[in-house]
């Protein structure tokens, strides 16, 4: 499983996802159901670390955050036509 798949995963799957964006060297994530963000299966990807508060979640994991918001985007919408 690539690391962006394991974010989304982690993020509590792409239906608990609302918004998702990258911000220099974090991913913020707005996600529905807080409840169902595991944090570690974040960090089983090895992040520099985790934020949460509520239903917003920062992944801190350094310059390559624009790249994994691009790939975790293609994963939901993949996931949206299954």
């Amino acid at each position: 499983m690539t690391i962006a798949k394991k974010l989304v995963e982690g993020l509590g799957g792409a239906q608990n996802i609302e918004e998702l964006e990258s911000c220099i060297v974090r991913i913020r994530a707005i996600v529905s159901e807080p409840a169902l963000v595991s944090e570690a299966v974040i960090r089983e990807t090895s992040p520099i670390g985790v934020v949460s508060s509520g239903r917003y979640v920062q992944i801190i994991v350094g310059p390559s955050s624009d790249d994994l918001v691009d790939e975790m985007n293609r994963t939901i919408k993949a996931t949206a036509f299954c």
